[in-house]
């Protein structure tokens, strides 16, 4: 039997959006792609929403209460935390544990996606736990394509780290 990894978000049908308790989402942008999935819900039953940040440099991160798909104000994040230290916390007290939970990773930070996968796998165990991500349009071209690769796939690249979490 093969089983498709890859869905297009109209396809999944009201019913799906209905089951998520809670949804994570990433920075959202002015780039439309940001917006997509949260946009979907329309007039349906909205889940509790989060919004996570994690910044690159610093290695902290804030995860607070927002409105499905919005951009927290300024000054909204008072705070900001060591991601191995409080994120297991944090999830655990939004009450994802044995709920449905979507995460739209489209703009959360891969240090942060690969942390926050092992804790909802190892500990915070939702009944649930799906995944988005949006593709762009079309994916910028770089100025000078090596052979592999032809496209811009991330703002800036900051070397070699640990992830956060992981044996450092």
């Amino acid at each position: 039997m093969k089983v498709s990894r890859t869905y297009e978000a109209q396809s999944l049908g009201p019913s799906f959006y209905q089951s998520i308790d809670s949804f994570i989402f990433g920075t959202v942008t002015d780039e439309e792609r940001n917006r997509r999935l949260a946009g979907l819900w329309g007039g349906k039953k909205l889940p509790s929403s989060y919004h996570l940040d994690y910044d690159l440099e610093t290695e902290e991160y804030s995860l607070i209460t927002a409105p499905l798909g919005s951009i927290p104000e300024q000054g909204a994040v008072s705070a900001k935390g060591d991601i191995t230290a409080h994120l297991r916390t944090q999830l655990d007290s939004t009450g994802v544990r044995g709920k449905n939970l979507l995460v739209d990773i489209t703009g959360i930070s891969q240090p942060a996606i690969f942390f926050m996968l092992k804790l909802l796998y190892e500990d915070v165990r939702p009944a649930h736990l799906f995944f988005a991500y949006t593709e762009p349009f079309r994916y910028r071209a770089k100025s000078l394509p090596s052979s592999e690769d032809v496209f811009e796939l991330t703002e800036r690249f900051i070397g070699l780290r640990a992830l956060p979490g992981f044996v450092r």
